[in-house]
């Protein structure tokens, strides 16, 4: 039987993207490709059960889209999946707690991969049931061939991601009593205070603290019942740092939705750059055009986000906090520059500093770039997961 590969789109526009970047390098390698349109379930089902039929088939997926009992997928009482030998493999780009449900039913020939190693962990440790757990880090994308100047870039500062309202954050705290909502946010103020932390770390202890017999099962469901902790520190810290920029009076480009709700001294500052909605072509674009490409991790301390090789990619300069990822693999003002969020009233300093130096900035993009191209492209995560076997 022929190779062939299963990749779904029609979920959320970045998964997909990444999807295609490694469909790229499957059908270099000799396989036939199979994309189900998650949007045009009805007329890709059975194209799916007769591509099924007539290959040997991988299944790649993101964060479980295909694997979480969806509708579309049924024949009747079973998963279409269950009636052909469809080899697994999916790649977590968020926390584990956000797929609990997922990971106590996953079987144990299933290769799932996570983008940090502290998830790694956090699935080894709760779901042992899971034989095959890896780190693979997250990867960048070259959009040109062609790469601008620094001098030439029109755009300082930019950066790409959402804006999460307060509002929204609070909905994950429907229906709890005042008791949880005080243990949730004594968690937060935890991780406010020492971010060097993970997330696991604080919420097993927090955890372990009162219920000091938990069974690892009953922390497992706890800690998925937590999300609100993890949405609310990352979104704390986005915005802490965007504000502290603007309040600074440094022009700050942002991609994203809901920028022009968040409280500013000067929000003339903050300039959105399309309609919130944007796709991940559209933020490679500007950061083909940006000097300053800034990154807030997405509480990854063992991993890092694909904001910084895909800015390197494009030959802008990544300007992050920190993780023991980044400190092994890149050397701050040299590979890219490096803020604390103990220290976030500094980064405008940073930011003035080095946009007065073009030449150093030019350097710095130069060499990113050759470390990026070389170590963090999506073909070097293909050929990570290709030479791991189960």
């Amino acid at each position: 039987m022929k190779k062939g590969l299963l990749l779904f789109s029609g979920a959320v526009e970045t998964l997909e993207f990444f999807s295609a970047q490694l469909a790229m390098l499957y059908k270099k390698d000799g396989y036939d490709i199979f994309t189900y349109r998650i949007d045009k379930e009805k007329e890709d089902f059975e194209a799916l059960r007769s591509f099924l039929s007539f290959h040997e088939t991988l299944l790649v997926t993101f964060n479980y889209i295909g694997m979480s009992g969806e509708e579309f997928l049924q024949e009747g009482r079973d998963n279409v999946f269950s009636l052909f030998p469809v080899r697994k493999k999916v790649i977590l780009v968020d926390h584990p707690i956000y797929y609990h449900d997922q990971l106590t039913i996953t079987k144990e020939e299933t290769e799932v991969y996570c983008v940090d190693e502290d998830h790694v962990d956090y699935i080894k440790t709760y779901y042992s049931q899971i034989k095959n757990v890896r780190f693979l880090p997250l990867a960048g994308t070259e959009l040109a061939t062609k790469h601008k100047t620094i001098k030439e870039r029109t755009i300082p500062l930019l950066f790409a991601g959402n804006y999460v309202r307060k509002e929204r954050l609070l909905s994950y705290l429907t229906g709890l009593n005042q008791d949880y909502k005080d243990f949730y946010y004594s968690i937060v103020e935890d991780l406010k205070k020492n971010p060097e932390q993970s997330i696991q770390f604080v919420m097993e202890n927090s955890l372990l603290s009162l219920f000091p017999n938990a069974s690892k099962k009953e922390l497992a469901a706890a800690m998925h019942g937590m999300l609100f902790v993890d949405l609310y520190i990352r979104s704390y810290f986005r915005a802490k740092v965007v504000k502290t920029i603007a309040d600074a009076k440094i022009p700050i480009y942002v991609i994203g939705k809901d920028w022009q709700y968040l409280n500013v001294e000067h929000p003339e500052y903050i300039h959105m750059l399309g309609n919130g909605y944007e796709n991940t072509e559209f933020c490679l674009r500007h950061m083909e055009e940006t000097k300053l490409s800034l990154n807030v991790m997405p509480w990854f301390k063992r991993g890092f986000h694909d904001r910084i090789p895909s800015s390197m990619l494009q030959k802008a300069v990544s300007i992050t906090d920190s993780s023991d990822y980044i400190s092994n693999n890149f050397i701050d003002k040299e590979d890219l520059l490096l803020y604390s969020l103990k220290e976030i009233e500094k980064i405008p300093d940073l930011i003035h500093r080095v946009l007065k130096d073009e030449e150093y900035l030019q350097n710095m993009a130069e060499q990113s770039y050759k470390k990026a191209k070389k170590k963090h492209t999506w073909q070097q995560r293909y050929e990570k997961i290709q030479n791991t076997t189960s």
